[in-house]
């Protein structure tokens, strides 16, 4: 693949059946391009995550539709300009590399397919919609990715210290409340649920996507991917390992230890955060695999048990995350062990 599209142009150009290729000059949209952006196009998918979410796993499953094009957050480098990160595995890199104005990748890469049965699907971290207007929301179709919050801290701490901001759940809240605001539907989805019954779940969502089913998106090659971002050897060393959402590969040793004491007061916040989403996920419709949360809230238990744990876990949350709430049924997981991105 060509070098990815720095800050001399924003402009990623898709061809059916073809490798993507990059532009050295700055393009004005097309006509029809235009026209597109400016109304909701159920071909162009942004999918939202939190980090350490499979965000990657299911950005290479939507890449193995032979019908669908992926880009691996292509708002990154506008983020870490605006926000000042300078923290970040690779940032200078990433700044050199791609573009850093939000709404000239807008207007320039995130543009619908126009052939008819194509489509675009985007992985954004949800923090990194403070680089585009909330305009985005009133268009395309949007996924919510999201994890519970004592996994994703335990696994986000291995690479940089957690904060509100970084963990990305007040962003989701915003994110749900645009599209709410717009009268877009709200599809979410739990990260576990992926692990734990990938075809259920993919199925589901690809309906609610109004996309045919392709059962390419149940696995991928291992190894690195030319669409990959130039910070995947940083954060992806897991899911390069993968050829699909396996708990064997996805999910990282047992969790031993409970999070610091310093982090007991941002898990409460996490947690409240997705006691208030984790209702609106979407639930599979298939009953052959079936669900089961016994080997998570086992794990849980046996951390409780420990003063360590005891030490870490805030009263309020024993179990970093409560059991589900008869109102969510079987789909919010308690806590889960860290999860690969």
């Amino acid at each position: 693949m060509d070098k990815p599209v720095g800050s001399e142009s924003c402009l990623t150009a898709w061809l059916p059946g073809s490798e993507p290729i990059t532009a050295s000059e700055p393009i004005t949209a097309s006509e029809p391009i235009k026209e597109a952006l400016a109304s909701p196009s159920q071909s162009l998918i942004h999918c939202w995550s939190g980090p350490r979410c499979c965000s990657t796993s299911l950005l290479y499953s939507f890449a193995h539709r032979a019908d669908t094009r992926v880009l691996d957050e292509p708002l990154y480098a506008s983020y870490l300009k605006q926000t000042g990160i300078t923290t970040h595995p690779g940032t200078e890199e990433i700044l050199r590399t791609y573009c850093t104005d939000g709404e000239q990748v807008l207007r320039e890469v995130l543009c619908p397919p126009t052939d008819p049965g194509r489509y675009l699907y985007a992985k954004h971290i949800s923090k990194h919609k403070l680089s585009v207007p909330v305009s985005i929301f009133g268009r395309d179709q949007h996924v919510l990715l999201v994890r519970e919050p004592f996994g994703l801290m335990n696994s986000w701490a291995k690479v940089a210290e957690p904060t509100q901001l970084e963990l990305g759940y007040t962003a989701l809240l915003e994110i749900i409340s645009e599209l709410r605001a717009a009268g877009r539907p709200i599809l979410l989805v739990l990260s576990d649920d992926l692990v734990r019954q990938p075809e259920a779940t993919l199925r589901t969502l690809c309906a609610a996507l109004q996309m045919p089913w392709d059962p390419a998106m149940l696995s991928w090659p291992a190894g690195p991917k030319p669409y990959d971002g130039v910070w995947a050897p940083y954060w992806y060393a897991g899911t390069h390992k993968s050829t699909g959402f396996s708990q064997s590969v996805r999910f990282d040793p047992p969790i031993t230890a409970a999070l610091p004491d310093r982090l007991r007061p941002l898990l409460a916040e996490c947690s409240a955060l997705f006691q208030l989403m984790a209702p609106l996920a979407l639930r599979a419709t298939s009953s052959e695999v079936p669900r089961s949360v016994l080997p998570i809230l086992d794990t849980v238990r046996s951390l409780q048990s420990s003063p360590s744990a005891r030490r870490s876990v805030p009263p309020t949350s024993p179990a970093a995350v409560p059991p589900p709430s008869p109102a969510a049924a079987t789909s919010v997981p308690p806590a889960s062990p860290a999860a690969a991105t």
